[in-house]
């Protein structure tokens, strides 16, 4: 299957302003909401460090943080160059804090709805226990809580359910930290 990422996921980046802040009241920092060394129990395969790459303010005036972790000394999971991050395994972690608040990381979810009801995504969102609300739309898991929105993919190159098992338990443990 080839990798996309929802359009919720791809946030255009406006002029640079004072980032939304997370509930700490600092601006949110992705790779901050998980540990490298949670990532790999999760994975079951040691991970680099985390890689912290921010879209800063984005076109709506939200703040989003995103941080990767790429499984170490394992066979890629693709070999089609072309693939993410050249076909290593990894997990990702695109965290948002939203200015309107709870009805805008509302709005985050329903960007997966609408994109599946559009077949711009392959299935129809599934309910899933984390935070206030949350999806597996297929390629990750995204979720509310309050005022952020985050989302969390892992490819290893296992099997969707594998997958999505692991997608759901670091979910759950992002947003038990917000």
């Amino acid at each position: 299957m080839i990798f996309r990422l929802a359009p919720a996921l791809l946030l255009a980046v406006a002029a640079p302003a004072a980032p939304a802040v997370g509930p700490s009241g600092a601006a949110l920092n992705a790779c901050a909401l998980i540990t490298a060394e949670e990532v790999s129990s999760v994975l079951g395969a040691k991970v680099g460090p985390a890689d912290r790459k921010d879209s800063g303010t984005t076109s709506d005036g939200a703040w989003s943080s995103t941080c990767l972790w790429k499984v170490e000394g394992a066979a890629k999971t693709s070999p089609d160059p072309a693939s993410p991050f050249g076909g290593a395994g990894f997990a990702i972690l695109n965290a948002i804090t939203w200015p309107g608040g709870a009805d805008a990381a509302r709005k985050y979810l329903d960007d997966f709805r609408d994109a599946a009801r559009n077949d711009l995504i392959d299935m129809k969102p599934i309910p899933v226990e984390a935070g206030d609300e949350a999806l597996w739309w297929g390629d990750g898991v995204a979720v509310r809580k309050g005022a952020v929105s985050f989302g969390v993919s892992v490819h290893t190159g296992t099997d969707k359910p594998t997958e999505r098992k692991m997608e759901e338990a670091l979910a759950r443990s992002v947003a038990a930290r917000l």
